[in-house]
């Protein structure tokens, strides 16, 4: 029996005896995908980098936990790709970086923070940076902007008009 690359869920071969239970393991993959947070205590961690389990992995959502002392780095095994939420929950004013063991780009994510980041299987990318070139970043002060307003952001200058 094979697994698939992603996710490693059961590939039953044709024939299988017994291909219900087998499969029916592969629910909790899923579910466990859509919507399931793992912790990862970091207290004590001194060397990195550490390949993630299938069981940290297959989770929707990595939740690092404890007493950072030093900036580390945890891996994705080569050729799983996926999108997780990635939480900086430590203690500590460190970070935490999110790589692939095949070296190729990673996502560091600072103490106190929420990334979602995904893999093509080589790098893992972020999906959502705040203030990336095509976002604009508004911060409201109490002040709420209704559906008449209207924004003109010129990306080749440092300005943003409002009017409305």
């Amino acid at each position: 029996m094979s697994t698939s690359a992603n996710k490693g869920l059961n590939e039953p071969a044709y024939g299988t005896p017994n291909w219900d239970v087998i499969l029916n393991d592969n629910f909790t993959i899923i579910d466990n995908a859509l919507g399931t947070k793992v912790e990862i205590s970091v207290t004590s961690v001194t060397v990195t980098p550490i390949v993630l389990t299938s069981d940290q992995y297959q989770n929707m959502t990595i939740e690092f936990t404890g007493t950072i002392s030093a900036n580390l780095t945890y891996q994705v095994p080569s050729s799983v790709g996926g999108q997780w939420i990635i939480r900086n929950a430590t203690i500590g004013n460190f970070t935490i970086t999110i790589g692939n063991v095949s070296a190729g780009a990673s996502v560091i994510v600072d103490q106190g923070s929420t990334v979602t980041v995904y893999s093509d299987g080589t790098n893992i990318r972020a999906a959502d940076i705040p203030g990336a070139s095509t976002n604009v970043i508004f911060n409201d002060n109490d002040t709420r902007l209704n559906g008449e307003s209207y924004f003109t952001f010129n990306k080749y200058s440092s300005g943003l008009t409002v009017r409305g």
